[in-house]
């Protein structure tokens, strides 16, 4: 009873302790504990009041008036329209834009919750309810918006359709087509039309609003300058898909096919897998002698520090022979004196690296040639001499000097040895050219007649056809690929192989006028095949024909004027280049029969 009495003592004396009268346990606040409570209340009462623009009184406070003259508008920096809302400001909705031009800049980061009070224009809250931007609209062309300036800037949100055949995408504005370089089909982005022409225009990308799963970060760090790799920014399956795609689009276009095509034999090695280098000379910030590409569309050389598909050898000796140029205090051409380096041409095949200098009229030292043989895996260094007389568009001149080293390039392919001269072509993927002709091979039947091959180069798949026909005649107009072809056909013991120098055409209508063709090879050059040509295909009418094409349009267009006389029985597409828009096709036709 005692200790009750006590505890209950103890608790009282704690309670008077504090508030300074004593009350039971059902009692309401003390009155200083009431008074504290409501002094809280009135201070966020009086902060809530200005925090709303009123005044202590409650009165709202009138907004200080906003200067909208011309001349405070551009010193605050200003859209690219006049009388547009604030709400178009915000760059956190999707389907906002804002453009600015060079030197503009908004005068504020963002908008307050309250900025209702101070703003003249009315909101548009029907937008912000549903989330419908009605600036933009959507018609059979894709998103398309307005232009904030139609006199300085035409920017449009735009839907990208399809690939083009340089490795563009290209999106539609009222039904004209606009090409844009670094954007993918399925993807919406803000575009600026840089070119506006009767029938199509060109746009810039000013940024990607919905992305493609199909995009990547490019690996190289000057895609967008160099613009050798339209389609570094794409996966390797993104990429084969667009091959496929373009194939597809221009057999329709041209030819009317619409018929099955095999799926397209893929690069083992997307990166690092070409075999030649061919960099124009140029200088680097320091002013000394390096090796790079021209800026897309433009003069403007940029020097590229590593070329992601060359082999890495390629790349190791490329840098070695810039160190040694920039020893000897080696120049690029220069234009005006007509003197100094052109282009520096790397060819890599077993495993050993030739150097070609394309210069002007010029000695090179003697020293230096024999530094750049002493690198390691160097096999051979030679000098073409280029002048002014020389076409501007082919990468060698008329003179090839031999300065030390092998005299000939050697290449393995399966049991064939092959020889080469510079000038003479190769395909640029060795592992995809083998894979390549042995499709080329599989489709020519046993105990083959008469097989020609027009363009034959070094006579490659001549050589490799020769064990399934009774002769093999290869024709080829330059001359270094058809001494080549020739050492080649000896070399390898195929008696029944022998190569012509000359046109196609005209060498192609001798020979069938002289004996039957059974079956023909043709891998034209891009512009494909040439009305002469054209012309001897149809006077020596072979059961059949291949035709290795790295253009599809000219594939297409070609197939459309051959239809009369052939059907196309397989098409198979090979992904010679990766990171570009190129592919290689292989087409087999037959004579059609009434």
């Amino acid at each position: 009873m005692n200790d009750n009495t006590n505890n209950n003592n103890s608790n009282s004396n704690n309670r008077r302790g504090r508030s300074g009268i004593v009350h039971n346990n059902n009692s309401t606040f003390s009155s200083n504990r009431l008074r504290s409570s409501l002094n809280r209340t009135s201070e966020r009462k009086r902060s809530n009041r200005s925090g709303l623009g009123l005044s202590g009184s409650g009165v709202p406070e009138r907004a200080p008036k906003r200067d909208y003259s011309n001349s405070a508008r551009s010193d605050r920096g200003t859209l690219s329209t006049n009388n547009r809302s604030r709400n178009d400001d915000r760059t956190d909705r999707k389907d906002s834009i804002r453009v600015f031009h060079s030197g503009d800049a908004p005068a504020y980061s963002g908008r307050s919750r309250f900025d209702s009070f101070n703003r003249p224009e009315r909101s548009n809250r029907k937008m912000e309810r549903t989330g419908h931007d009605r600036r933009f609209s959507r018609n059979s062309d894709g998103y398309e918006s307005r232009p904030y300036d139609s006199q300085r800037t035409q920017a449009y949100k735009l839907k990208v359709q399809r690939w083009g055949i340089n490795g563009e995408g290209i999106a539609y504005k009222n039904r004209k087509p606009v090409f844009v370089d670094g954007v993918i089909p399925e993807e919406t982005a803000l575009i600026e039309i840089t070119e506006d022409n009767e029938k199509y225009a060109k746009g810039k990308l000013v940024r990607i609003l919905e992305e493609s799963p199909r995009r990547r970060h490019p690996v190289c760090p000057i895609a967008d300058q160099c613009g050798g790799c339209a389609l570094m920014h794409v996966d390797y399956k993104g990429q084969v898909r667009a091959k496929e795609k373009l194939l597809k689009e221009a057999l329709k276009k041209y030819a009317g096919y619409t018929g099955e095509i095999e799926p397209i034999v893929k690069n083992p090695t997307p990166l690092a897998y070409r075999n030649a280098c061919k960099f124009p000379f140029g200088k680097d910030e320091e002013g000394k002698i390096t090796t790079g590409m021209y800026e897309r569309n433009s003069n403007d050389f940029v020097p590229v520090a590593r070329c992601l598909i060359h082999t890495k050898k390629l790349e190791k000796i490329r840098h070695e022979v810039e160190e040694v140029l920039q020893k000897y205090e080696m120049k690029p051409f220069d234009k005006e004196s007509g003197i100094g380096l052109r282009n520096l041409v790397l060819k890599e095949f077993d495993d050993r690296v030739h150097i070609i200098l394309v210069t002007s009229e010029m000695d090179l030292p003697e020293e230096m040639v024999n530094e750049l043989l002493s690198l390691e895996n160097a096999a051979s260094v030679w000098q073409s001499i280029k002048d002014e007389e020389d076409m501007e568009f082919e990468m060698f001149g008329n003179r090839m000097i031999h300065l030390g080293g092998d005299m000939k390039m050697t290449l393995s392919l399966d049991d064939l040895s092959l020889e080469l001269l510079p000038r003479s072509f190769f395909q640029l993927n060795t592992a995809q050219a083998k894979q390549l002709y042995e499709q080329v091979v599989e489709w020519i039947p046993e105990n083959t007649g008469l097989l020609v091959e027009a363009y034959s180069g070094i006579g490659a798949m001549s050589l490799f056809a020769a064990d399934k026909c009774d002769e093999v005649i290869g024709i080829e107009v330059v001359e270094d690929a058809i001494a080549n072809a020739k050492e080649n056909a000896l070399a390898n013991g195929k008696e029944n192989v022998r190569f012509i120098c000359g046109d196609a055409g005209e060498e192609l209508e001798k020979v069938a006028d002289a004996q039957q063709v059974d079956f023909l090879l043709v891998d034209p050059p891009r512009s494909g095949l040439n009305k002469k040509m054209k012309e001897s295909i149809h006077k020596a009418a072979p059961e059949k024909i291949i035709y290795v094409s790295c253009n599809p349009a000219t594939l297409g267009k070609d197939l459309a004027e051959m239809n009369d006389q052939y059907q196309i029985e397989k098409i198979v597409p090979f992904d010679m280049f990766s990171q570009t828009p190129h592919v290689e096709v292989a087409c087999l036709l037959s004579r059609k029969y009434a």
